[in-house]
């Protein structure tokens, strides 16, 4: 709790050490995040994928403009069936596009689900 002796303690030993080094501090809360961007965040991380080879396959194949899914199950169902991926690991690979933005939604707004359309961000270098 913030209400903690020791913890407001620990927090001005942290906001000293941070403008020493000229950089801003500052205390969030509970009441300072939005709920929904929250849990879509906490998703999303948990199912990042580092170094899969499949990846840029997926990335190649929106990139073509051949296939453009209008949601995630969609392109979960594509990859299952354009590259032989199973369905754990596309579903994986889907979650773990949006986490890094190569695809994208409204991520303040919308809880992420399988309905929501699927995005392709213009500003990254595979897109």
């Amino acid at each position: 709790h913030l209400n903690s002796p020791r913890v407001r303690d620990k927090i001005e030993i942290e906001k000293q050490y941070w403008a020493m080094k000229q950089i801003p501090f500052y205390v969030l809360t509970e009441k300072h995040v939005n709920p929904v961007a929250d849990r879509n965040l906490n998703f999303l991380v948990a199912n990042v994928i580092h170094n899969d080879p499949i990846e840029s396959q997926v990335l190649s194949l929106l990139k073509s403009g051949e296939f453009r899914p209008p949601s995630v199950v969609d392109l979960i169902h594509l990859i299952i069936e354009e590259l032989q991926v199973p369905e754990s690991r596309s579903r994986r690979l889907v979650y773990s596009l949006f986490a890094k933005k190569y695809l994208l939604f409204d991520f303040e707004t919308v809880p992420f689900n399988e309905g929501i359309p699927v995005k392709l961000s213009k500003q990254n270098e595979y897109l």
